[in-house]
Formats: C-alpha cells, structure tokens, sequence
C-alpha cells in the first residue's frame, strides 16, 4: 500500500489493484486528508514500512524535493 502526496493531491493504491485519487484547493487540504487516511489505515492495522528520518530544525530549511515525493509505504502483518 502506497500513499502519494504531490502538492494539492493524494494518491492512495493498495491495497491489491485499488486506487484513489482526490485533488484539493490547498496543500494543506491534501496534508489533512493524507493524515485522515493515514489514521484510518493504522486503526486497521497497518503501519509504516520504515520511519523517516528527516527532522528540520529551522524554517528555512531547503526542501528535498525527490525526497518530498517518495510515497509513503504502510504494511499490514497479515497480508
């Protein structure tokens, strides 16, 4: 299962062949559905493949934007 963030929208596929797309206004919408999302999937039982390790300090920071885009991979113990 993968969730894809890019700007105003967010890609969910898995798990197996299923996929959702929805597009908002603002980043912030897609940030808050990703973690709507996300919050659902763990009550379910899923939970990250691996943790990041990314942890910014100052506001200014330059953004990684490869890093920015890597989708977000959860795991599920019994499938």
């Amino acid at each position: 299962m993968r969730i894809v963030i890019d700007g105003t929208s967010v890609g969910v596929y898995g798990p197996g062949g299923r996929f959702s797309h929805s597009r908002f206004g603002e980043a912030m919408d897609a940030t808050l559905h990703q973690a709507a999302v996300e919050q659902v999937l763990v009550q379910d039982g899923w939970s990250l493949e691996h943790f990041t390790t990314e942890r910014r300090t100052h506001s200014d920071d330059v953004v990684d934007i490869e890093r920015r885009h890597t989708p977000l991979r959860l795991v599920h113990p019994q499938r």
